[in-house]
């Protein structure tokens, strides 16, 4: 099991990342650029009121323990949705004024699109975030689609705020946009899709005007071809 994700490496590796900040209830996409100089630096740009949609691979999720800092490479120790929760780690060392710091529980999974640029990392250990990942992921795991394999396309549409003694976090709301199979780009499964329940809600049915026609199969795999990370979504 992987504990530490390490940093970036010097020739600008670095994996796309989909950030939410609780404190804001605002959306940013992170990237890593180079300069004319050859420095490496994150880009964020924020994408709130673009309301992007973008698929979630429940496929990809994992919970466990996380600690973040600004300026370094976040510290992991996640397993697989499903399987039973490590212990919590010992605190990684302490902040500035001699406190020690503490992991705290927290999520990884994966999302996808066109509108937020491909395949990037979402991740978090805020209350606000967990909750609103929770009503997304509750509706998934109803969801007959979810049971048939495939994935939700969403895109925050609101925030809640939430007070927690002297300070205010956002917790986001996400709306179900529509739902798409899971394209090979992500990776393979690491959690297997929910089993379909009684009470699993239909499958949801585009209005008419929506309505639109799948291409060929040959099409399909021609497009596959030409492009390895091409998303229908």
């Amino acid at each position: 099991m992987t504990f530490m994700q390490p940093p970036a490496s010097g020739n600008g590796e670095f994996v796309p990342i989909l950030a939410y900040k609780a404190n804001q209830g605002r959306l940013y996409t992170r990237d890593r650029v180079q300069d004319t100089n050859g420095t490496w630096e994150a880009i964020e740009t924020e994408v709130t009121k673009e309301q992007p949609a973008f698929a979630l691979d429940f496929g990809t999720l994992e919970v466990g323990w996380c600690h973040f800092v600004a300026g370094m490479a976040p510290l992991w120790l996640m397993v697989p949705y499903g399987q039973p929760m490590p212990e919590r780690p010992a605190s990684p060392g302490k902040n500035d004024q001699g406190k020690d710091l503490n992991y705290r529980q927290g999520f990884r999974l994966k999302v996808a699109g066109n509108a937020i640029g491909g395949v990037r990392e979402f991740a978090g250990n805020s209350a606000a975030l967990i909750n609103g990942m929770n009503e997304v992921h509750s509706e998934y795991e109803r969801a007959t689609e979810a049971a048939m394999g495939k994935i939700p396309v969403v895109k925050m549409t609101d925030t809640i705020a939430v007070k927690t003694g002297q300070s205010t976090n956002f917790q986001p709301v996400f709306e179900f946009v529509n739902w798409v199979d899971r394209p090979e780009v992500l990776g393979p499964r690491t959690v297997p899709a929910p089993k379909a329940t009684l009470a699993a809600r239909p499958a949801a049915q585009p209005a008419p005007d929506e309505t639109v026609q799948p291409p060929p199969q040959a099409a399909r795999q021609a497009a596959s071809r030409q492009m390895a990370d091409a998303m229908p979504f």
